[in-house]
């Protein structure tokens, strides 16, 4: 599959408030589309919701966060960073690419708690870089002890592959996922 490369000068999206489910203060998503075409997707029709073959990198996202997250963690702003609000951070292309792995090393770095939003058991190459995050936050004041500092939201539609194939046609099955999971 074939993927355009673009940079950008935001990769960081500062949210208004907190969302009670996710924890998001900011979210940041290192790819524009996905190759899963669920049919539910909330982001189809918006800038993120390209056809599931109109996939762009953006090559700089790291680059980018990291001058991003210098400022706010002057500032001391610490809140949760969703990745993968609005496109999957964990496409196949994502192997050849590692966007989303560099773009966590920088969240690691700056010490930002972190909640990853994805289908794909590749999330598991990552679970090193995740596990010592979680260790090295800095959590909001009313988060302390209440929460991990890295989250990982992976979903699984349906157990029958024929029933999620009709819904997320592109999307890893969970049979790959359950498998991955219980590897680590």
């Amino acid at each position: 599959m074939e993927i355009s490369k673009v940079t950008v000068r935001s990769i960081l999206n500062k949210h208004k408030r907190r969302d009670e489910w996710f924890l998001d203060e900011y979210s940041v998503n290192p790819y524009y589309g996905c190759p899963f075409a669920c049919i539910y997707c909330y982001t189809r029709g918006g800038k993120y919701g390209k056809a599931p073959d109109q996939l762009s990198a953006k090559i700089n996202a790291p680059e980018v966060l990291d001058r991003q997250l210098r400022r706010r963690a002057s500032k001391k702003e610490y809140g949760f960073i969703v990745v993968g609000t609005s496109t999957e951070p964990y496409m196949p292309v994502e192997k050849e690419l590692g966007l989303t792995r560099e773009v966590l090393e920088v969240i690691r770095y700056y010490r930002f708690p972190v909640h990853v939003l994805t289908k794909s058991d590749l999330v598991l190459r990552d679970i090193d870089l995740l596990l010592d995050l979680s260790g090295r936050v800095i959590l909001p004041e009313d988060l302390k002890g209440k929460v991990s500092g890295s989250l990982v939201t992976l979903s699984i539609l349906a157990l029958d592959i024929s029933l999620s194939k009709v819904f997320e046609p592109g999307a890893p099955s969970f049979l790959g996922k359950l498998r991955g999971l219980s590897l680590s």
